[in-house]
């Protein structure tokens, strides 16, 4: 018996419509991958933009408040000059600084220092009073801002032993939202160094460095309202 060999056609009408689906398919997958990506760096963009902008809009706020302080300790360098020029530490009626000190001025000035050294020891009083008036001024007039010191500067200062330092801190930030961004600045004192002279019971003097600043920039961090997940998540109570 002899075998008949059976041929089958296959019918290959619409492969041509299946490949072109399928190369459709992947397409629009690419375009749609694509797309996506381009959306999502669009987004990072805008939002690297919008931190960008508040940082410096925040920034442009922290250096006015520097320049308010800055004219507050010019304001107090001419108190100083004056108090020197005008012979005010002779003066033990004049109340600017505490009776004690006063007391103590007079009398290291008129009876215990050489001629030679009361210039010296009148630029450390100039220096008192410079950092008296600014503090006084800063916590009157500027708010918002911290003034951090030691109660006992005054003779620190004068007496040249164990003076630490005055700092400023102060903070700008946006206005109050969910997630409102903060810029915190610390600032310290620098008092001006003049060189003080005696001449004919006259005091004169001179600014050592003409553009030397009045303060020293010693912190400025950036920082965000914390974000509280606990608002918007609601766990359920475990089942017994």
């Amino acid at each position: 018996m002899t075998g008949k060999m059976v041929h089958v056609r296959f019918n290959e009408k619409g492969a041509s419509s299946v490949l072109v689906m399928l190369v459709m398919i992947v397409l629009v997958v690419f375009g749609l991958a694509a797309l996506t990506a381009s959306l999502s760096v669009l987004r990072l963009g805008e939002k690297a933009y919008g931190w960008t902008r508040e940082y410096y809009q925040l920034d442009a706020m922290a250096e006015e408040m520097i320049y308010e302080i800055d004219k507050v300790l010019s304001a107090a360098e001419e108190t100083a000059a004056r108090y020197i020029e005008e012979k005010d530490y002779m003066d033990l009626k004049n109340g600017f600084l505490p009776e004690d000190i006063r007391e103590s001025i007079y009398s290291n000035y008129i009876y215990y220092l050489p001629e030679q050294a009361r210039g010296e020891y009148l630029s450390r009083v100039f220096k008192a009073v410079f950092y008296k008036e600014a503090v006084e001024a800063l916590e009157d007039r500027l708010a918002g801002i911290r003034v951090v010191y030691n109660g006992g500067y005054f003779g620190q200062v004068i007496e040249n032993e164990n003076f630490t330092g005055i700092w400023i801190e102060f903070d700008v930030s946006e206005d109050e939202g969910e997630f409102a961004k903060h810029i915190e600045v610390g600032l310290k004192i620098i008092a001006p160094e003049y060189k003080i002279v005696i001449e004919g019971g006259t005091p004169s003097g001179e600014r050592v460095d003409m553009n030397a600043a009045r303060y020293e920039i010693t912190g400025w961090r950036e920082w965000q309202n914390i974000f509280d997940y606990s608002r918007n998540l609601d766990f359920a109570e475990p089942e017994n």
